[in-house]
């Protein structure tokens, strides 16, 4: 396993009660090599329409602040020595309890620090990057790997396996033991496209009921056969009503994770596969 980073999500968080915010950026902290940066967005239209109040020369000048303090190449960031503490992040952002907040923190397979952070940029702070290089199924896919491997988990996850359905071979982004299987989505689209959403969540859950169907027809021939289990990992990108219908399909015949949430599909392969080794063993 590769070396650990950590990372957070500063979010701007207009009103505390309600708990709605808007992600501003990522801050990463390399222990290892003492390598401590915020990266934030640039572009503040969006933060208009989430807060129409907002004072965006203030803002713009807390986020500097922060970005000097986030920074291990700043006078005003922390002392060298303190840049190897693992538990540093955890120090520096429990003090942002306001307007200014961050997520829980992190870990990461860090591989470069630079394109780690840009990474993990484009994934929280998505829509202020270029659509160019916004976030394809390829990256979900990517993420997903990289967070296979950090739990050690990549020698019992089939990459890429082809299951036979009742009338295709379909292709999934990952596999266990046979029995469940991992699909990646994005949808990403423009205002114009949006309608798209649905009939792509449509036609994959379509394809889920395919392998369901092909099970129950192979139970008349094993009786150990599995009925599978579908896991949807999704960057959703915009809040519309297709995206919630997309994400409604999608519910009817799987499980739903979000881009941020992938950490909770590797734990669950995890206990899934420490319970299976503990049955074998005994």
């Amino acid at each position: 396993m590769g070396e650990l980073a950590k990372y957070a999500v500063l979010r701007y968080v207009p009103d505390i009660e309600r708990q709605e915010f808007i992600n501003l950026g990522v801050v990463l902290h390399y222990p290892d090599q003492q390598l401590l940066k915020l990266k934030t967005t640039e572009a503040f239209s969006r933060l208009r329409v989430f807060d129409d109040e907002i004072d965006l020369s203030l803002l713009g000048l807390l986020l500097e602040g922060a970005k000097m303090e986030f920074d291990s190449e700043s006078a005003e960031g922390p002392p060298r020595q303190h840049l190897q503490n693992p538990n540093l992040l955890t120090e520096l952002t429990v003090r942002y309890m306001n307007q200014f907040q961050f997520s829980d923190i992190r870990s990461i397979v860090i591989k470069d620090f630079e394109s780690d952070l840009n990474d993990l940029f484009r994934i929280y702070a998505y829509f202020e990057v270029p659509r160019s290089k916004r976030i394809d199924e390829n990256k979900v896919r990517s993420v997903l790997s990289r967070t296979f491997r950090q739990y050690e988990l990549s020698s019992f996850l089939k990459p890429a396996p082809t299951v036979k359905g009742k009338f295709e071979e379909i292709k999934f982004d990952f596999s266990y033991n046979n029995s469940e299987y991992v699909k990646a989505f994005s949808f990403d689209y423009g205002q114009r496209q949006l309608s798209r959403a649905p009939d792509l969540a449509r036609s994959w859950a379509f394809r889920f009921r395919e392998v369901v169907d092909q099970r129950e027809g192979d139970k008349h021939q094993d009786s150990e056969t599995l009925r599978p289990v579908f896991i949807s990992v999704v960057h959703k990108g915009r809040e519309s009503k297709h995206i919630s219908t997309a994400l409604e399909i999608l519910r009817s015949e799987s499980e739903i994770f979000y881009m941020d949430e992938v950490e909770k599909v590797a734990m669950h392969f995890r206990r899934r596969i420490e319970s299976d080794l503990r049955t074998t063993e005994a």
